[in-house]
């Protein structure tokens, strides 16, 4: 049990950090196009991340899971943020942050499909409330909301496709790679891909300003180091799918900060369907929590008697 609140620990103050960086990604988009924030972002993340492991404990050994880190890498940095830097370019950072509630959900959808996870009565109408509540999050635009913004919203969606695939691609490494080189090669294949696309927008570079680039070093340390680093090692302890639950404190911190520093209004109908959404999810969580706790009592039992996972 203490190791589980560890881990929920970690993942709330990640989520924290994540909460920050689609107000933070709004006021660079202003200067900075997407593809480029992103290179920018995870290349310094990368050298920083490299320096520390080498200093720690060199690199990892194993050839396989590297392997698997690089491709979470490349599908939750590389695909993820630039799907999320060009929903939020499109949206608003209200849009961003009230439709990643839906993200658990997506993710639970993740594990029925390609895990095998048994689905019960309860959990799809969670699933079917949180759908209600994005629908309503979608077809509701703020003050602020842009004609692309549609198009924005979808790109955000999409972006929880691709986030729940990343957490499937690091439960199979979490419990073999420590937390720091999981994220280094997670950051490093992240930042090479967006290195090789971030060229297509060379026409809209400019020179960034003071407060460009300490916004960049903040997305950089907070949101791209320190919150993937608690992540991982949040995620060592709880499953894939209670995780992404936690990652519910994201639209609720956001949307504050999106409120305070940009000055953005959500309509009510919006707030409401992010009400919805976090209901939603709070069904589906509960059912997986109960449905877990017998397995969680077996494995218990196991290591009090000294048998082995």
């Amino acid at each position: 049990m203490r190791d589980k609140n560890k881990g929920v620990l970690f993942i709330c103050v990640a989520a924290f950090f994540w909460s920050t960086s689609f107000s933070v990604t709004k006021l660079l988009l202003a200067t900075v196009p997407p593809l480029t924030i992103g290179a920018i972002r995870f290349s310094l993340a990368a050298l920083i991340l490299y320096a520390l492991m080498r200093w720690r404990n060199g690199p990892a050994r194993r050839g396989q899971d590297i392997r698997r880190s690089l491709a979470a890498g490349f599908v939750g940095i590389f695909v993820y943020f630039a799907l999320e830097n060009v929903g939020v370019q499109f949206a608003t950072a209200s849009d961003a942050t009230l439709i990643i509630a839906s993200y658990p959900v997506i993710t639970l959808i993740g594990e029925v499909l390609f895990r095998g996870k048994k689905a019960g009565v309860a959990e799809v109408g969670g699933m079917i409330l949180a759908c209600v509540g994005v629908y309503l999050i979608a077809a509701h635009g703020g003050q602020s909301a842009s004609a692309l913004r549609n198009w924005g919203v979808l790109i955000l969606l999409l972006g929880g496709v691709v986030w729940a695939a990343y957490n499937l691609l690091i439960s199979s490494t979490a419990t073999r790679l420590d937390p720091l080189s999981a994220t280094c090669y997670q950051t490093i294949a992240g930042a090479l891909a967006f290195a090789l696309a971030c060229p297509i927008e060379a026409h809209a570079w400019r020179t960034p300003g003071a407060l460009d680039v300490g916004l960049l070093l903040y997305l950089c340390l907070s949101c791209s180091i320190l919150a993937f680093l608690l992540y991982n090692a949040g995620v060592k302890y709880v499953s894939s799918s209670t995780a992404v639950n936690i990652l519910n404190l994201v639209p609720l911190f956001g949307m504050v900060i999106a409120v305070a520093v940009l000055g953005e209004r959500p309509s009510p109908i919006q707030i409401l369907g992010g009400l919805i959404v976090v209901a939603g999810v709070y069904i589906v969580s509960a059912m997986d929590d109960k449905a877990n706790r017998p397995l969680e009592h077996q494995q218990l039992a196991r290591q009090s008697s000294g048998g082995l996972e």
